[in-house]
């Protein structure tokens, strides 16, 4: 979890910075996410990890919001890149959102499984919907992530491409003169 937001936070923060730059935010990162994680695995104390994530999840989202308009110059691409990061940061909330509530209320929430019973048990188990969404929230952020790279700021999509052809990732095109696009070579 720490490893995946901190992997996109270094990307957003760093973007356009020289390598001097990126490695001291990477040491500093990771000197900050060891001790979030020494500070969860042998203290117990989860509040410090939490907040850690909350903070590198708020700073990706809105750093993605404010790089896009600079680096992306297709509006096409960048409203539908804007669309999928606005459903991506609200899979992330709301992963956030249930695992605190499971933090807080897993006795209770334990209690109603129990006594639902399976199959429908499943449905209070927040900690493995974080999980779920989590991993959903995380993949679109780094895929509109990577639409920032250098080399991929000058896709576009074509008429028919959506949120779909997006979510593949970074196709090897790029604009051309008059609009069209030509493929690029990948050998």
């Amino acid at each position: 979890m720490l490893l995946g937001a901190g992997i996109m936070f270094h990307h957003v923060v760093t973007i356009n910075s020289g390598s001097r730059m990126k490695f001291i935010v990477f040491l500093a990162l990771s000197v900050a996410l060891s001790v979030a994680t020494w500070a969860h695995i042998w203290l117990g104390d989860s509040a410090l990890h939490q907040v850690v994530f909350g903070v590198m999840a708020l700073t990706v989202g809105y750093r993605t919001v404010k790089l896009l308009p600079s680096l992306i110059s297709d509006q096409r691409m960048r409203s539908k890149l804007r669309g999928l990061l606005r459903i991506g940061n609200l899979t992330l909330l709301a992963a956030y959102a249930l695992w605190l509530i499971d933090v807080f209320a897993c006795p209770s929430l334990r209690r109603v499984r129990h006594a639902i019973g399976l199959p429908l048990a499943w449905v209070f188990e927040l900690h493995g919907w974080w999980h779920i969404l989590t991993a959903i929230g995380v993949y679109i952020t780094m895929i509109v992530g990577e639409f920032l790279h250098e080399m991929n700021r000058t896709q576009i999509l074509g008429p028919d491409d959506g949120y779909l052809n997006i979510l593949r990732g970074p196709s090897l095109q790029e604009k051309q003169a008059g609009g069209r696009h030509r493929v690029l070579k990948t050998d």
